[in-house]
């Protein structure tokens, strides 16, 4: 199924919304925000099928000691 420009737009927020929630400093959102940005559409979707199709790739969590630690 192709990407449309819908679909990008809800990945992205969903991506973006579960990291903030996750880290509430925002760094990690940010850090996605622009890396997505950055991606054209066939790149986006070249990033996604990587992530649906390699084991060894995956959305990273980056989380500094009393700055931005999860809590439950």
């Amino acid at each position: 199924m192709a990407l449309t420009p819908n679909k990008r737009n809800r990945i992205e927020a969903l991506v973006l919304d579960v990291m903030a929630k996750l880290d509430k400093t925002g760094e990690n959102a940010t850090q996605y925000k622009k890396q997505m940005a950055a991606m054209n559409d066939a790149q986006f979707e070249a990033w996604m099928k990587r992530l649906d199709t390699h084991e060894d790739e995956h959305f990273y969590l980056a989380v500094l000691p009393y700055k931005n630690e999860p809590t439950l």
